[in-house]
């Protein structure tokens, strides 16, 4: 009767760890089930592209709706298309091969701008960023694309009006200099280069005082750039303007401030007459005329 017992014992103990594992495995399987739900969801409410490809030759093994809208393709045409077929040329396939996946080696993770040309055979442009799953590239890579189509115009039309805007301020005869909210040169123009003597990537990003202002004068220089920003400075002044070998030139100088939406300073331009000739030829008259008064007063004792 004792092994009897002790049989239905083990039994019923074996019963209980079976339920215990059987319930951890459902546990498990729950949760894996909940984590494929979330994978889902993020993949289909991302606003990028997402896939994976696998292999040497970087086949798509599966892609998210955004990336199948992107180029073009249904989620099933992608699927084991070898990735050079979405590229615009065959060496932009491998440069981006050779650029992106030798960060990915080095850190796990790389990310290049590329261009891809969608079914339809129109080509855009893209953030492409990728993450190994392995130390073995070939056993997969994550990666986002971003389309940045837009963003590249924007900027290719902001250089557009930045160069004609140098062009244009090039042609007046004014100095024209283009300072940050911290004083910091922005831009200068032709007239500034020849005023001063300086190239501008010698000024870029250098306060306006510390080149282009006596040292005696460059506190003074700071208090009146802070009163500009804040409304109360000078919008008209007459000051000396450093060169590059140390001469002095006198400038005249009118200001206005550029600001953002929220009313703070973004830029201040100032527009400068180099009145140095000027100045010179009015101490040039003065003199002339004390000489002429003390010649005429000895004339009129004698």
């Amino acid at each position: 009767m004792s092994d009897h017992r002790r049989t239905k014992v083990q039994l019923i103990e074996e019963l209980r760890a079976l339920r215990a594992r059987v319930a951890e495995q459902e546990r498990a399987e729950e949760a894996l089930t909940k984590s494929e739900a979330t994978l889902r969801s993020i993949h289909q409410a991302a606003p990028v592209g997402i896939g994976l490809v696998v292999g040497a030759e970087r086949v798509l093994d599966w892609a998210n709706e955004r990336l199948a809208r992107m180029t073009g393709y249904t989620r099933e045409e992608l699927g084991g298309m070898p990735a050079r077929e979405l590229y615009e040329s065959r060496e932009e396939y491998e440069r981006v091969g050779r650029v992106k996946h030798a960060d990915v080696r080095a850190t796990g993770v790389g990310s290049v701008e590329t261009r891809w040309r969608r079914k339809d055979g129109t080509v855009f442009d893209l953030l492409l960023s990728s993450a190994r799953l392995t130390d073995d590239l070939e056993a997969g890579l994550v990666f986002t694309a971003l389309d940045v189509t837009e963003r590249k115009r924007f900027e290719d039309l902001l250089s557009r009006e930045r160069d004609f805007s140098a062009t244009v301020l090039d042609t007046v005869g004014s100095l024209v200099t283009v300072l940050d909210a911290e004083g910091r040169i922005v831009m200068f123009n032709r007239a500034c280069r020849e005023a001063g003597g300086f190239d501008f990537g010698e000024v870029k990003d250098r306060p306006f005082w510390e080149v282009f202002v006596p040292a005696e004068g460059r506190l003074g220089a700071q208090d009146i750039f802070e009163g500009m920003k804040s409304g109360d400075g000078p919008t008209s002044l007459v000051g000396p303007l450093l060169t590059k070998d140390r001469r002095k030139r006198i400038v005249a100088w009118t200001t206005t401030t550029l600001c953002r939406s929220d009313g703070s300073v973004r830029y201040v331009i100032c527009a400068g007459t180099d009145i140095t000739e000027q100045r010179r030829a009015e101490r040039a008259l003065r003199e002339s005329e004390r000489n002429y008064r003390r010649i005429f007063n000895a004339t009129g004792e004698a």
